[in-house]
């Protein structure tokens, strides 16, 4: 099966007065994270980006991260159906029309501007107007020249991923820069969510993070979705460089990986299922406003981290007794060392 790489841009500068631009921070999760894919994977057969700075910035700092320690990356190359959706704009033109129509949006727009800047309340009234309006968007509300309606969004979307998958049929290994709402609606086709469960998927992922699917012609499988060892930061194994890994004879890595990163909302595959499910630790509060339409399923608090079970006992209760072989848990499934982990990955044999 061909394998896809859809990234979401490093962090733009939120609050300035082009947002469409790569912060400092931003700029050095893009060159962490080509660093980090020239270790992890091959060189990809090709490396798309859409049209937006801070998503071609991405990509272009990506290829040049990877280039410098000797991968062969190759030029990015420019698809306008990875666009983002129009958030900016809904939140700026169409915004006062719909306030006029729309008391109890009025309402939240008022508070969300009221609030003082800077403050855990002035981020938390943004998250509850930009959903309402989100929400409004969907359900086709908003009628405004400068907004892309939300089908249209949707079907722009799905036809680059058709083009992509279409180019690079078999063994491919592609790279795609875009922003959060094409991920969004990249999962809900994948996992056959319906169009709000996917859009509100978006709100939760990460600056640099990945997430992975696996084609082939009439088949696509969500391998891997959001990782991130914080909100604004790459993948998890990018503050160190990748310890090495040894192949179980079952075909699975096992390695004892990075420090334990922060619980964040991701979607892991159980070993032997064909469903991921997305989990949203209850430590990552602001996450489970987001995953109510995924069911209770979805608030299992498992952490994302490879880890070794048996090398992981032998560190924390030294025992005489020889470690069982070939204990190993997928790597998005597994939680540091506890007796309730290790007796979940006994019962996800």
């Amino acid at each position: 099966m061909s394998r896809l790489l859809i990234i979401r841009h490093g962090q733009a500068s939120l609050g300035a007065a082009d947002y469409d631009v790569l912060s400092p921070l931003g700029e050095q999760q893009a060159d962490a994270l080509g660093r980090y894919l020239a270790r992890m994977i091959d060189p990809p057969h090709a490396v798309y980006a859409g049209p937006r700075k801070r998503q071609r910035d991405t990509a272009a700092l990506l290829v040049a991260g990877a280039r410098q320690i000797g991968a062969d990356f190759p030029d990015p190359r420019e698809l306008l159906d990875f666009d983002e959706y129009p958030a900016i704009a809904l939140m700026k033109d169409a915004m006062p029309s719909l306030c006029d129509r729309d008391p109890e949006l009025a309402a939240l727009a008022t508070a969300w501007m009221a609030a003082e800047r800077g403050t855990p309340g002035h981020q938390r009234a943004f998250e509850l107007v930009f959903q309402a309006a989100m929400q409004r968007w969907h359900a086709g509300d908003v009628e405004h020249p400068a907004v892309e309606p939300f089908r249209e969004f949707q079907a722009r979307v799905a036809r680059g991923l058709d083009h992509v998958m279409q180019q690079h049929p078999r063994q491919s290994t592609v790279l795609v820069v875009t922003s959060a709402g094409p991920v969004g609606v990249v999962t809900a086709l994948a996992l056959g969510l319906d169009t709000w469960a996917g859009l509100k998927t978006s709100f939760i992922v990460h600056n640099a993070s990945l997430t992975e699917l696996a084609y082939r012609p009439g088949e696509m499988q969500l391998r891997v979705f959001n990782p991130s060892r914080t909100s604004t930061s790459a993948p998890t194994s990018l503050c160190a460089d990748p310890r090495p890994a040894a192949r179980s004879p079952r075909g699975r890595v096992s390695s004892l990986g990075p420090s334990r990163p922060r619980r964040r909302a991701h979607l892991v595959r159980p070993h032997g299922s064909s469903s991921p499910r997305l989990h949203c630790p209850r430590t990552s509060r602001a996450a489970l406003g987001y995953c109510e339409a995924l069911g209770p399923r979805a608030l299992d608090p498992i952490a994302p981290g490879p880890v070794d079970v048996n090398a992981a006992r032998q560190a924390h209760r030294p025992s005489a007794r020889p470690a069982r072989p070939h204990l190993v848990v997928p790597p998005l499934l597994a939680a540091p060392f506890s007796h309730a982990s290790w007796l979940r990955t006994r019962l996800l044999r």
